[in-house]
């Protein structure tokens, strides 16, 4: 993980492609609806509280019509990112195998790059192959959780190889919905909509992974105890 903000600095400067400019958008920004113009009109009155108070609802109102318009891609951003970080955050750490060298802390090194590869091989995909269903992937990732989820509490696989299989596997799954979502989203919406949904579609992720994180707490110590009570 040192040497990754150093990769990240050779993609920003020597691999992105920059646009023209900052500001404005590919093919420049479309004209707003007259309905749109009457709403940034309205907020435009300032000083008042009738203003901020139409500041506020217009500004709610955007939100809520932009995860209305993004729900599809939302969600499924959330159940992917949610299944996986439960897999990461409370499973890894007791899926651990005797019949092989490693220790367990090696063992778990190894599951985060394999995860990490997966991820980065289906994230380079998008320009070579491009699937628009991408619940697909949520509803396997999530099948994938509970996999992940009976043999942490049942060590029923029998060797690490098939473990690092799977997880090679969630992390294709992961990264193909989380590319092929934005790349959806960034070539149907509009130019004018564009940077306020591709940010608007980054919070759901962020949600899974915290739902990921609070819950995973618990079903860590409930497989570590059912565990503990078989032996």
């Amino acid at each position: 993980m040192i040497i990754v903000p150093f990769f990240e600095l050779i993609a920003y400067w020597f691999i992105l492609i920059r646009p023209a400019t900052l500001n404005e958008p590919p093919g420049g920004f479309e004209p707003l609806l007259e309905s749109e113009e009457e709403v940034e009109s309205s907020v435009l009155v300032e000083g008042t509280d009738t203003g901020k108070c139409l500041e506020i609802k217009s500004s709610l109102a955007k939100f809520l019509n932009g995860v209305m318009d993004l729900r599809y891609y939302m969600g499924s951003l959330f159940l992917v990112y949610a299944s996986e970080y439960l897999i990461n955050q409370g499973m890894f750490e007791i899926m651990w195998y005797k019949n092989i060298s490693w220790s367990i802390k090696v063992q778990y090194r190894v599951y985060q790059v394999v995860y990490q590869v997966g991820v980065t091989i289906s994230r380079s995909s998008a320009s070579v192959i491009h699937f628009s269903k991408i619940h697909i992937f949520s509803i396997l990732q999530f099948l994938n959780l509970i996999v992940f989820a009976c043999e942490a509490r049942y060590q029923f696989i029998p060797s690490i190889w098939i473990t690092l299989i799977l997880i090679l596997y969630e992390g294709l799954l992961g990264g193909a919905c989380y590319v092929n979502a934005f790349y959806s989203i960034y070539n149907e919406v509009p130019a004018h909509r564009r940077e306020y949904s591709l940010g608007l579609a980054s919070i759901s992720d962020s949600f899974g992974v915290v739902f990921a994180g609070v819950l995973s707490t618990f079903i860590h110590n409930y497989i570590c105890k059912f565990r503990v009570s078989r032996q």
